[in-house]
């Protein structure tokens, strides 16, 4: 693998190159890393590489004219080389990209500086990356971060590649948590199943381990992942410790005035539906009016278990999460009784009020094994007293219209594709 730097500070890369594992693969010829400095294509005294911005602004531009120049010479020696933008408007990178990477016979790493690049240098280049949603003072340390990370997937740079199976972002997950001597630290244990000699516990309990610490810490990564067979046996399931609670009293009406509302026939199987498809724990209808309480449990019996459980089983499963409840302290109590502590309970609105926490904020709640209820308001929301009871309350679901009035259905549909949603891995 061949490395082509474009950078007007190449000495930065000087003692980054010659230490450890990454001195020892260019000395046997298994990387290689040349450079080329836009200022040696510059024609004035001063060689100039940057220029102040068209239109106003502070701070200085990449000239096009010696920038291109060093890409082109150094694509010259490598005419097959893939071209990468070093610069924060880049996607950043993650594990996948350097795999993709390593597979090419050689990269150009163009390390952008100072206010950024001419628009049209980026013409010149296939692929724009960053090391984060963060600015540097330069392209050059995401570029030895590149280098770094391909490099230690080119065969023979690492001495035992058997250590590459488990790392952190390998197959999209964190790694398991390392232990050596002494057994004890500080009153700190080695935890005793790393003791037992037993090496499918290990395996079972260091796959357990990757699942939560990945959901705590990067539940974005968490949702990209689908959990394989023995996972599922593994590793509790936040979304199974979730409720999810329609809540029909108290909520407003248009003009803001406390109301009941009426019971539909869409949200409960809506509804019933998505939580379902999620996995979640139960479904609880929530509303004071007796009549309407028996006519809830009128139709979830008809799929729970009568004519409509043969017809449509699919339906019978959703249906068999609904239970039917007068009020959100009744179901706070019942939940309390059958988990064994009191699940956090969250509310939502589509308004905007302080202490509000993202999705995120709540999923890696869940990865300390609390249980959550949902409270998702009919009408025109929930009421100001429910919300100040709640533990958390969520941010709205918005769009950029402006437009902010979705049905409880779609809402409901919306907030547990974030929550629990499976994410594309590329």
């Amino acid at each position: 693998m061949k490395f082509e730097v474009v950078t007007i500070f190449p000495e930065i890369f000087d003692s980054f190159l010659q230490g450890s594992l990454l001195g020892k693969a260019i000395d046997r010829g298994l990387i290689e890393v040349a450079f080329s400095d836009p200022r040696d294509f510059t024609a004035d005294r001063h060689r100039t590489v940057d220029d102040t911005p068209f239109g106003g602004g502070d701070g200085m531009v990449l000239k096009p004219e010696p920038w291109v120049a060093a890409i082109e010479a150094a694509q010259a020696r490598s005419p097959n080389a893939h071209r990468v933008a070093l610069t924060p408007a880049g996607q950043p990178i993650r594990q996948a990209d350097l795999r993709r990477l390593a597979q090419r016979e050689s990269l150009v790493l163009v390390c952008g500086r100072y206010e950024g690049f001419d628009e049209r240098i980026l013409g010149y280049v296939d692929q724009q990356l960053s090391l984060g949603d963060f600015v540097l003072n330069g392209g050059e340390v995401p570029a030895m971060a590149l280098i770094d990370g391909i490099a230690r997937l080119i065969p023979e740079v690492i001495g035992n590649p058997g250590s590459l199976g488990e790392e952190s972002h390998q197959d999209g997950l964190l790694e398991y948590p390392q232990y050596t001597r002494p057994r004890e630290f500080r009153g700190a244990a080695v935890p005793e199943v790393l003791l037992g000699g037993d090496h499918q516990k290990v395996a079972d309990w260091r796959t357990s381990q990757r699942l939560t610490r990945t959901l705590e810490r990067r539940p974005e990564l968490f949702r990209r992942h689908r959990l394989s067979e023995r996972e599922r046996q593994l590793f509790a399931m936040p979304a199974g410790r979730v409720y999810l609670a329609l809540v029909h009293h108290p909520v407003y009406d248009k003009a803001q005035q406390l109301v009941t509302t009426a019971l539909t026939n869409l949200d409960l199987h809506d509804i019933a539906r998505s939580s379902r498809t999620f996995g979640l724990g139960g479904y609880f209808v929530i509303t004071p009016i007796t009549a309407q309480r028996q006519l809830a449990e009128r139709i979830v019996g008809h799929w729970q278990s009568g004519h409509g459980a043969i017809h449509n089983p699919h339906r019978q499963q959703a249906l068999s999460l609904v239970r039917v409840l007068p009020n959100v302290a009744s179901m706070v109590e019942q939940l309390t009784e059958n988990i064994g502590k009191k699940p956090l309970v969250v509310g939502t609105t589509a308004r905007r009020r302080s202490g509000q926490v993202a999705a995120d904020t709540l999923l890696t709640r869940l990865a300390t094994d609390e249980s959550a209820v949902i409270l998702m308001g009919t009408g025109w929301g929930l009421a100001d007293e429910l919300l100040e009871q709640c533990d958390l309350v969520l941010t709205p679901i918005e769009g950029q219209s402006g437009y902010n009035h979705l049905s409880v259905r779609s809402a409901t549909a919306i907030l547990l594709d974030r929550l629990f949603g499976l994410r594309d891995q590329s």
